[in-house]
């Protein structure tokens, strides 16, 4: 039981940090991307890549961490083709532990990470299914700029679609039988495999979730999304995710001020909910212990007098930088002020504000520093 909760939990993480890896170009940027990854996700104090040429040791990423002071173990590990990481004492209170990369480019290279307390079994696994991501990275071909690098994308995001629904099809199976053993165990409040069950399920339903922001990124780029818009009460959606996502989280208060209007216009129910979920998600992620968040609802007027509904959620995080509040919107974005501090993708908000251009909406956030972020939705009613 604990070892395949383990699994589905290296699975997501592993999904994680291969999109997150993918969006940059350069394999450079992507390695220094999965180095500030692993500092977030293992618990790495420091790291980097090199690759051995000609004997000598080149660095292709690093966070602070120098060649000189960790040459003598790489090298150490290249010279006898290690199988498995190998772990030094490297300060004191530090342990480095080198993990070869195996063959990238016909060259040799290894991947370089100190942390305080030696790593687990799990972890060591992680790490090693990391560095095997690298090594690809590394010896992946970079092609000009051309037609055919356009078509090799469209395949690239094509096939990420297919895996996705591929791999979503197993996990639908794992949480059905988990959630009815859940369901059973629930009897029984002595069950000592209730909370592996838990766990599961929602581990399961993470990586679902992980595959349906993939799907979604893979759908824009390929064309808009398709909408089954009905009549329905924005107000209604509203509450409803307000209601799931405090019961989810009680650390954080989420008020919400809508005057119990009908806001009725032509919505996706299953897309608007996703919208204010990515939005409500996002405050609650980025504020501080026990922050509140207030989600205000409330019926507008646009200049040509044409009825609008507007909904705004305000947060007393961290705040988002005045030259970085447009990019917030772009896929894989993560403000200066938040990288290697919070797990996501980087995407809820850049389909959402697809999905609210697709309602002839508008989204944009305000932000302070220090302060708090409101970001403000308008959408069109119904006449």
């Amino acid at each position: 039981m604990i070892r395949f909760q383990q699994d589905q939990e290296n699975m997501a993480a592993l999904l994680e940090m291969m999109l997150a890896t993918n969006q940059a170009a350069d394999p450079r940027a992507r390695l220094h991307q999965a180095l500030d990854w692993l500092m977030d996700r293992v618990g790495v104090v420091s790291g980097g890549v090199w690759l051995s040429q000609s004997g000598d040791l080149v660095c292709l990423a690093q966070r602070n961490l120098d060649t000189d002071d960790v040459a003598p173990q790489i090298s150490q590990v290249l010279a006898v083709a290690a199988p498995a990481p190998l772990t030094h004492v490297y300060q004191s209170d530090l342990l480095l532990t080198v993990l070869p990369l195996g063959s990238a480019n016909a060259q040799s290279g290894a991947l370089a990470v100190v942390t305080q307390a030696p790593l687990d079994p799990n972890e060591l696994l992680l790490l090693r299914a990391v560095a095997a991501h690298l090594a690809s990275v590394i010896a992946q071909p970079q092609p000009a700029p051309s037609a055919g690098k356009e078509a090799s994308d469209r395949l690239w995001e094509e096939f990420l679609g297919h895996a996705a629904h591929e791999i979503k099809n197993p996990l639908a199976s794992i949480k059905g039988y988990a959630d009815l053993m859940l369901r059973r165990a629930a009897k029984d409040p002595a069950d000592p495999y209730r909370k592996g069950l838990v766990t599961i399920s929602q581990q399961v339903g993470r990586t679902t979730a992980l595959l349906d922001q993939l799907s979604d990124i893979t759908r824009l780029a390929a064309g808009p999304l398709s909408l089954d818009r009905h009549e329905a009460d924005l107000s209604a959606i509203v509450e409803q995710v307000v209601q799931e996502y405090q019961a989810a989280d009680s650390q954080h208060p989420i008020a919400l001020d809508s005057a119990h209007t009908a806001l009725v216009g032509r919505f996706d129910w299953a897309r608007m909910s996703q919208v204010v979920g990515a939005i409500i998600s996002n405050a609650l992620k980025f504020s501080f212990d026990g922050g509140a968040v207030s989600v205000l609802l409330q019926r507008s007027v646009a200049d040509n007098g044409s009825a609008l509904a507007r909904l705004a959620v305000s947060d007393t995080g961290i705040g988002i930088p005045i030259d970085e509040q447009e990019r917030v919107f772009e896929r894989f974005f993560r403000g200066s002020n938040t990288r290697g501090m919070y797990a996501g993708l980087g995407v809820g908000l850049y389909v959402a504000r697809a999905i609210v251009d697709l309602h002839g909406g508008r989204i944009w956030v305000q932000s302070e520093r220090g302060v708090g972020t409101i970001c403000n939705v308008m959408l069109p009613l119904a006449a």
